[in-house]
């Protein structure tokens, strides 16, 4: 949605994006003035996201504490870079708090969840983990694989000193622990009933 106008890209306020999102057909996210359209999720990217925020929601359905997951309706906003972004999934502990009192854009996120795809698999590994580590909420960032049962956790170990722990489970049989939420979720149930590329092709 980013336009050119007298030889010079257009950029757009943050009040402005929100208002063409509303009535936008696709979802854009807003970097910085800019709006950029997101691409579509395949059938495994989908099932994946389900399955993860059933996990999650049957998880904390079992606690008293007070945890919300939102799933990609949902926007993040980074203020340091000024930017509105979907992650796949979001967690936060306690009552959520708003940018602006807007409750489209999330601010205290505890733990994100991005289940990679083809075409933003880059900027998930690298990009966006370096973005969402400006929250000052943030504890855990989860990288979940589209292609293979493979799950990677960045938990945020010494605050103080920055210093990320990374915790990585392969493998149907395997699980992976999540520190900032205090579960543990088998791979098994992650990737239930998904079917990876290369089986396809097997077939």
């Amino acid at each position: 949605m980013t336009t050119k106008a007298a030889g010079k890209e257009q950029l757009f306020s943050l009040e402005a994006y929100l208002a063409l999102e509303e009535k936008a057909l696709y979802r854009h996210e807003f970097h910085n003035g800019k709006i950029l359209e997101m691409a579509g999720g395949t059938d495994a990217h989908s099932e994946i996201c389900t399955n993860l925020a059933t996990l999650l929601n049957l998880y904390f359905f079992q606690q008293e504490a007070e945890w919300h997951v939102y799933n990609s309706d949902l926007k993040v906003f980074i203020p340091l870079l000024n930017k509105a972004v979907y992650p796949d999934l979001s967690v936060v502990s306690g009552a959520p708090v708003f940018h602006a009192g807007k409750r489209h854009l999330l601010l205290n996120p505890c733990l994100i969840i991005e289940v990679l795809s083809a075409s933003t698999a880059d900027y998930d590994r690298s990009g966006k983990f370096s973005e969402y580590r400006s929250l000052p909420s943030l504890r855990e960032y989860v990288i979940v694989s589209h292609e293979k049962p493979l799950v990677e956790s960045f938990f945020l170990q010494d605050p103080e000193q920055e210093l990320w722990k990374i915790i990585i489970s392969t493998g149907l049989e395997a699980s992976i622990d999540l520190p900032s939420i205090g579960c543990k979720l088998s791979l098994k149930d992650i990737y239930r009933q998904v079917k990876f590329e290369t089986d396809e092709m097997k077939g």
